[in-house]
């Protein structure tokens, strides 16, 4: 088996996953290809949650997800990656040992991508987007360091909260 890592594969793989499971997310999930990646954006918070699905040569791949709003980048909200490597007994997440966790193998470098990548980014959605009922934006008192929190996943405190985005209710998600 060899280690063939090409960059345009995985957001060709991605876009076909998401038209064949868009019914199973709480939140509809958009999508447009791009030179080197997949453009991601959402029903819910357009033009301040977006972000982008891609690979590189060395087997690197991962989703991002990042928060931006009146032109100011807040947070990096969800951020699955993996290292794809091949040897005999199939494909594999490199990274994993480094958290600690065994190597699980994979018949083809799609199967590694889908439970690496867009189960979790599926996950993520029902989960905790779709379950959320706003976005709080918030930064230091100092100022300089900002982040975004789903509220639902750990509620912030007050006085360091800059905005509170609303989510409307998903219609498939309890809250």
């Amino acid at each position: 088996m060899r280690n063939e890592f090409p960059m345009e594969v995985l957001p060709s793989v991605f876009s076909q996953w998401l038209e064949m499971n868009k019914d199973q997310f709480a939140i509809a999930v958009l999508w447009e290809p791009r030179e080197d990646h997949l453009y991601l954006s959402f029903s819910v918070l357009q033009g301040v949650m977006d972000g982008c699905a891609h690979s590189k040569e060395n087997g690197w791949a991962e989703i991002v997800i990042s928060v931006e709003y009146e032109g100011e980048f807040w947070d990096i909200i969800f951020n699955p990656d993996l290292e794809a490597k091949c040897e005999e007994r199939g494909w594999f997440c490199a990274l994993c040992a480094e958290h600690g966790t065994p190597y699980q193998f994979f018949k083809t470098l799609e199967e590694l991508w889908i439970e690496h990548l867009f189960n979790p980014f599926l996950d993520w959605i029902n989960g905790k987007l779709a379950k959320a009922e706003a976005l709080a934006l918030c930064g230091s008192i100092e100022g300089g360091m900002t982040w975004a929190a789903l509220v639902g996943d750990g509620f912030p405190k007050q006085e360091r909260i800059k905005a509170l985005l609303r989510i409307p209710p998903a219609p498939h998600a309890e809250r």
